[in-house]
Order: C-alpha cells, then sequence, then structure tokens
C-alpha cells in the first residue's frame, strides 16, 4: 500500500503522461519540495510549467522567475507576469510591456509594484489590442496629460472612449488647469 506522499511523487514524476503531472502540480492537498517545484518548472510540456508557476505555496528563486518571464510559451510568461510574490526588474518591466503576446502585456500593465515611463504609458495606451488599454487606464499610478485626454477622446473604441471621457471629467472637478502638456490631475 502507498502512502499519500508516494502517490504524489509518482505522479509528478509520471514520465508517460503530462496530463498526469499537470493534475498533480494542480493538486494543494501537499506543500512541494523545492525540487518538486524545479522539476515542475522545467517540464518540457507547458501545461505542467504553467500549472506550478500557478501555485502560491512556494517562495520562487529569482532564477525561477527569468525562467518563467522568459519561457517559450506565452501562458507561462502571462502566469508569471501576473504573479505578485518577486519584483521585476526594469529589465523584466520593459519586456513583459513589449511582450509579442497581449496578454503578456496586460499582465504586466496590471502590476502596481513599478512605475512606468512616459515612453511605456504612450506605447500602452496607444495599443492595439483593447483589454491591453483597459489595463493601462486602471493604474491609479499615471499623471495623465492633456494630450493623453485629447487623444483618448478620439479612440475607436466606445469603453475606451467612456473611460477618458470619465478621466476628463474627474480632471474638471480636481480644478486643475494648464495650457502646457503638463500633467493636469492625477487619478
Amino acid at each position: 500500500m502507498t502512502t499519500a506522499a508516494q502517490e504524489i511523487e509518482e505522479g509528478l514524476h509520471n514520465k508517460k503522461s503530462w496530463s498526469i503531472r499537470a493534475y498533480w502540480a494542480n493538486y494543494r492537498g501537499f506543500t512541494p519540495t523545492p525540487e518538486q517545484v524545479e522539476r515542475g518548472l522545467r517540464d518540457e510540456y507547458q501545461i505542467v510549467r504553467k500549472s506550478w508557476a500557478e501555485r502560491k505555496d512556494f517562495r520562487a528563486t529569482l532564477e525561477q522567475v527569468e525562467r518563467g518571464l522568459t519561457d517559450n510559451s506565452p501562458e507561462v510568461r502571462e502566469t508569471w507576469a501576473a504573479r505578485c510574490d518577486y519584483t521585476p526588474t526594469p529589465e523584466q518591466v520593459e519586456r513583459g510591456l513589449a511582450d509579442e503576446d497581449a496578454f503578456v502585456r496586460a499582465s504586466f500593465a496590471l502590476r502596481q509594484d513599478f512605475t512606468p515611463t512616459l515612453e511605456q504609458v504612450e506605447r500602452g495606451v496607444s495599443d492595439p489590442r483593447v483589454f491591453v488599454v483597459h489595463a493601462w487606464l486602471s493604474r491609479n499610478d499615471i499623471s495623465w496629460t492633456q494630450t493623453h485626454i485629447e487623444k483618448g477622446l478620439q479612440h475607436t473604441d466606445k469603453s475606451i472612449r467612456e473611460i477618458w471621457e470619465s478621466i476628463l471629467q474627474h480632471q474638471n472637478t480636481c480644478g486643475a488647469e494648464t495650457t502646457d502638456n503638463s500633467p493636469i490631475c492625477s487619478i
């Protein structure tokens, strides 16, 4: 008769089936060892790596974070981008905000643990994917300029225009007025 720990270990080591490894990676009835985490994060199948990245019961090393953020699978990169148990380096932020996958870009835009550069903000609010723009507009640490607002009010997506209208209304409410392109109101 096998113990629960043996059953888990056998499932995590199953060489015949990635789905069994993914199942046990998702199973929350045990605390993984560092060796189990490392093996899972290096699995050849992206679904197994993603399942391990979704776990919140281990502290990832800097190497594991970097490997996850540069994984060849967009789903794995997105999962690592959304984890809140590390602070990304400026290089990781820039790479994430410029990622080819829109979900990775949105996940990084939603992070509140970095201050975006003006160039990053400009790129973000001009992103061709509406949900990425929504992610940028949900941030509360950006001072929008009159130019941002004017461009935003011309956006092709109605929901984006409505958010910019709300930002303009807030700006008018806070009473800030400028004639240059300086920030008029932080929200």
